[in-house]
């Protein structure tokens, strides 16, 4: 009997083991991604990608967790999707760090930051009691979490992008940035219009 408990004790050691280096070497992967996407992509449309992997991703888990009859191939997918999903939030939180300083002015800095390690740490406290909540809704976590991901790529449409950009002193500079980027929108748009030659519509 010692020596069965032994053997469960090392085996489960053991899992614990590999399920801490696979969540290692995927965040070691992550943080590499994103140092490398840094620079090439704009701020907004990095967080909105990151956002959108996420929401997918966490969807297509709940409905293979939900849907799925508990084979090997069903938990296996529901793995994969959830650590991809936990890829596009980590790289989005990330990034969310370095464009919340550069789109608040100088005098709401602070609040900004503030109410970013804010919502970060509820998010931290209520994490946990989602697997309570699993036990009795088992869809209802990864859909609240999906929701939030797809709402926040939406959102991400009416920020500035803070790219390139000389960080705003007040509300009237964000304001003067926004006014900016909507026309260089509108002129792309219509020079794009304009491109396009009548004889070949």
């Amino acid at each position: 009997i010692k020596l069965m408990q032994q053997k469960s004790i090392f085996c489960r050691n053991t899992l614990y083991s590999l399920d801490f280096q696979v969540h290692e070497q995927y965040d070691i992967h992550r943080r590499i991604y994103d140092l490398s996407q840094f620079g090439r992509l704009p701020r907004r449309v990095a967080i909105a990608f990151f956002q959108g992997t996420a929401g997918v991703a966490l969807f297509i888990s709940v409905a293979v967790l939900y849907f799925g009859d508990g084979s090997s191939v069903y938990s296996v997918l529901n793995l994969i999707f959830s650590l991809l999903g936990m890829f596009g939030i980590s790289a989005s939180f990330c990034l969310i760090w370095i464009y919340t300083p550069e789109v608040y002015p100088t005098n709401l800095r602070n609040i900004g930051l503030g109410f970013l390690t804010f919502s970060g740490n509820v998010g931290s406290m209520v994490s946990p009691y989602s697997r309570l909540l699993m036990d009795y809704i088992p869809w209802l976590p990864g859909t609240v979490c999906s929701i939030g991901c797809i709402l926040s790529f939406f959102l991400l449409y009416f920020m500035p992008e803070s790219q390139k950009m000389q960080m705003p002193s007040s509300m009237s500079d964000v304001k003067e940035y926004m006014k900016l980027q909507k026309r260089s929108k509108r002129e792309k748009s219509g020079k794009e219009i304009g491109s396009i030659d009548p004889e070949n519509t």
